[in-house]
């Protein structure tokens, strides 16, 4: 009865978290075609920043909850981290240093991330909760919120020690620069700017106006603030050597949360960017309608914002203030080597790698790491597959986790000879076909040939390959899935041979020209296609009921036209438009894929031929199966349902909850143990981070 009692409310306690819920499927614009924009990760509300080299932001929609660090000389995003799935603020960069407040261990902690040595640190221990944070060269400077009140810390990376500045409990918005601290304070009875020299260790209380000053921005040894002795908000700014206060702004308007660097002042005013310079109290405006939620970075000459799109979302955008000129932060680097499914398209960008696009979401992000050397991405359901010329070895993505493996040893597969459908990756290794399920990594060997397969392919239930034999003369095989044996289907001059849902396709060469066959699966038997229509048809692709060939029979081209055709109908599906210079063409799920050269410059295009299928694949939780020693992620576990099989089909006192797996805070408990003091465990499922939960069953 107990086990029956917690059983029922295990799955009413999981099932009220939050969970990832696959959206309804969006109809395509059939035969449309469609520039794909490579674009940056969305940022979110949380905050961007800037400084000399990089740009920094939180990634928007996004379960890992990663730290996007944007490299501005090489335009692409440099790396991602502390994607650990727990909830972040305050992202800011100075130099090689990265730091935020990251709340994977409950209430917030600042952590500090070295670009140069890929290392990132705790810096406070969680007894203050830190809720505004600022960092400039070795201090990082933040207010820490204890018992309804907030004071003013700072850190030294050179000495690793934290010290209290304010004691009001009542200070905000520090800001730092130097060897100085500012701060908005309230413990007078209104707003005052008080700053704090760390060199002389002393406290300096900056005005005494009865009026409110908020928001301080350090630069040098003056700070800039909002005053509203005025009746509207005005900036001010004073040098703290000199102990002198000037008015910078006066007009009607409300100029609010300044930034101070170098020879500007950049602010909003009603909705838009604007800035002045120190020495001049002409206003110039860099943005209208601007998204201030995002916020603003200012590092010198260069200002980091974000707008609306034609499309509604935010994108991120860089003013330089010298030149008077705004740059599209995005992605530059050359497509090339692309691949499709319903769901996303991947291709290779060059200088950053392999470029995983969300056909919804229109985003786009580097899925290779820095260090590899991929080519020839393939992706379909929830995983790409790629070739690391560096490793000479295959890698996988789980799209769903954002995991990278390796799958085979090096140079053990081919570099070209592999193909995906779904989580089944079938590869070549000299004269041996592989299956590999990358779900669970297990591999079997499919067939011993005599000589190395000339292409390969893949569906739900068969494997195909062409072997060479003598001049243009090759076998077509089938290897039936689930019978476990393969046929040949034909023998001739044969190329290109490609597997639809209930067909094979070919291009075969008769009386010097090149025409299509395909082999009916149902029916086992081969057929012409067009019979003898004129001009070659060659180097089909096949996806669903669907195929794209290329043909040479219009007299007036003298070129080879691409053509989509149903193979279910029998009919001719909408081509590509005249205006199309496709190369390095790909089909597959709903769509075609290609790099296109039609305005002079190499660019994405994809176009869709079918509806995309009704639901998105589920992918299964990585794991042991039920009843094996071994681990389950958590979170994959309860969205796939196996969580109460799990409890089920083993001693419950072998089953045990890991907290923070893979960390110095790891820890675990049994099952016996969860239940006992459930209320305390549910909170710490809530602050592990995703991937550092587990289930770890003992035999």
């Amino acid at each position: 009865m107990l086990k029956k009692n917690v059983r029922g409310w295990l799955t009413a306690a999981l099932l009220a978290s939050s969970f990832w819920i696959a959206p309804a499927v969006q109809a395509e614009s059939i035969g449309r075609e469609v520039e794909i924009k490579p674009t940056l990760p969305i940022p979110s509300n949380d905050g961007i920043d800037l400084s000399r080299d990089y740009a920094v932001w939180l990634y928007d929609n996004d379960e890992s909850h990663a730290i996007i660090v944007y490299d501005l000389d090489d335009e692409q995003v440099l790396t991602k981290i502390a994607a650990s799935g727990a909830r972040k603020a305050s992202p800011k960069v100075d130099g090689d240093y990265v730091v935020w407040i990251d709340y994977r261990r409950g209430d917030g902690d600042v952590y500090l991330y070295d670009l140069d040595d890929d290392r990132e640190t705790r810096i406070t221990t969680g007894d203050i909760k830190p809720v505004e944070l600022e960092i400039e060269g070795d201090t990082i400077v933040w207010t820490g919120e204890h018992e309804d009140m907030r004071d003013v810390y700072a850190y030294s990376m050179k000495s690793g020690k934290t010290r209290q500045l304010s004691w009001s409990g009542s200070a905000s918005h520090p800001t730092v620069y130097g060897s100085y601290v500012a701060w908005e304070d309230h413990r007078n009875g209104h707003a005052d700017i008080y700053a704090y020299d760390l060199s002389a260790d002393r406290e300096m209380r900056v005005t005494t106006n009865s009026d409110d000053q908020t928001k301080p921005s350090l630069y040098g040894s003056e700070v800039v603030y909002e005053d509203d002795r005025h009746g509207t908000i005005e900036l001010y700014i004073y040098d703290l050597k000199k102990q002198d206060e000037d008015r910078l702004t006066d007009g009607n308007d409300d100029r609010q949360n300044p930034r101070f660097y170098g020879d500007y002042i950049v602010y909003e005013n009603d909705g838009d960017l604007e800035y002045i310079e120190v020495d001049d109290d002409r206003s110039e405006r860099i943005a209208r309608n601007f998204e201030s939620k995002i916020g603003f970075g200012h590092y010198d000459e260069f200002v980091l914002f974000a707008k609306e799109d034609s499309e509604g979302n935010p994108r991120l955008y860089l003013y330089d203030i010298d030149e008077d000129e705004t740059l599209t932060l995005e992605r530059n680097g050359e497509p090339s080597e692309p691949d499709a499914d319903d769901w996303h398209v991947v291709y290779i960008s060059k200088g950053e790698g392999v470029v995983l696009y969300n056909v919804e979401t229109k985003e786009s992000e580097v899925i290779s790491a820095p260090e590899q050397d991929p080519s020839r991405p393939l992706v379909s359901g929830n995983w790409v597959v790629y070739y690391d010329e560096d490793e000479d070895a295959l890698y996988s993505y789980n799209i769903t986790t954002g995991k990278r493996k390796q799958v085979t040893d090096e140079d053990e597969a081919s570099d070209t000879l592999y193909e995906l459908y779904g989580n089944q990756l079938v590869w070549v290794d000299d004269d041996r076909i592989y299956l590999t399920n990358l779900s669970t990594g297990d591999t079997i060997k499919i067939d011993d040939l005599s000589r190395a397969p000339r292409n390969l392919d893949i569906n739900s239930e068969y494997i195909l390959w062409t072997t060479n034999e003598t001049g243009y003369d090759s076998e077509i095989y089938l290897y039936d899935l689930k019978k476990g044996r393969d046929t040949r289907i034909h023998r001739g001059q044969a190329l290109d041979a490609h597997l639809g849902d209930d067909f094979v396709i070919w291009s075969e060469r008769e009386s010097e020209r090149w025409n299509l066959y395909y082999y009916d699966l149902d029916r086992e038997r081969i057929y012409s296609l067009f019979g003898n229509a004129p001009g070659d048809q060659e180097k089909p692709q096949a996806s669903r009921n669907a195929i794209i060939y290329q043909d040479n029979s219009r007299a007036d081209k003298g070129e080879y036209f691409y053509q989509l055709y149903d193979m279910e109908e029998h009919d001719y599906i909408s081509t590509l438009s005249e205006e199309a210079k496709p190369s390095d063409l790909r089909m597959g799920g709903n769509r075609i894929v290609w790099v296109d050269e039609r305005d002079d410059t190499e660019t994405l295009y994809m176009m869709a031929f079918a509806q995309p299928s009704k639901e998105k694949p589920e992918e299964e939780p990585e794991g042991p199966g039920d009843g094996e020693e071994g681990e389950y992620k958590f979170w994959d576990v309860v969205a796939g349902g196996k969580l109460v099989d799990i409890v089920n089909s083993n001693p419950w006192d072998k089953i045990y909850f890991v907290f923070y797996a893979d960390s110095k805070d790891e820890f675990e408990i049994s099952l016996y143990q969860f239940i006992d003091n459930s209320k305390t465990y549910i909170e710490h499922i809530n602050d592990t981070p995703r991937d550092n939960l587990l289930i770890r069953v003992y035999k």
